[in-house]
């Protein structure tokens, strides 16, 4: 089946409450990532500061933001928004925990920062598009 008829209106029975499960994850992993940063320092003292991996993926979802405009225009834009970025923030989980199990420090960074990054910017302008049409 294609996309649009996947995601489209007139095959969904989901609640509200279940699309906006994804938009309160990345709420949360925008505030969790400090947390893990000294845990993470104590396992792996040789690694470089796990600060920036934050930094890098604030930026990747500010520069993918710019891109998901096009994507929402369609008519099951925000469902797939929400799925794909559920998607990403889950692979960029498990990229993650590969990376801190088997002591590889790029798959950690990456998978914070372009998985979690591209995660958020995907499930906060869905978000943003449903508060906008809820409001106005």
């Amino acid at each position: 089946m294609p996309v649009t008829t996947v995601f489209g209106q007139q095959h969904s029975d989901a609640k509200p409450a279940l699309q906006a499960t994804p938009l309160a994850f990345a709420v949360g992993v925008m505030y969790f990532l400090s947390v893990f940063d000294a845990p993470l320092k104590k396992q792996h003292p040789h690694w470089a500061d796990f600060s920036y991996s934050y930094s890098c993926s604030v930026a990747v979802a500010g520069i993918a933001s710019a891109f998901i405009g096009k994507l929402l225009s369609r008519p099951s834009g925000l469902r797939l928004c929400l799925c794909l970025g559920s998607f990403c923030m889950i692979s960029g989980f498990l990229a993650a925990a590969i990376g801190v199990q088997y002591n590889i420090q790029a798959a950690t960074f990456i998978g914070i920062s372009v998985g979690l990054g591209a995660g958020i910017a995907l499930t906060y302008v869905g978000g943003v598009q449903m508060a906008v049409k809820w409001y106005f």
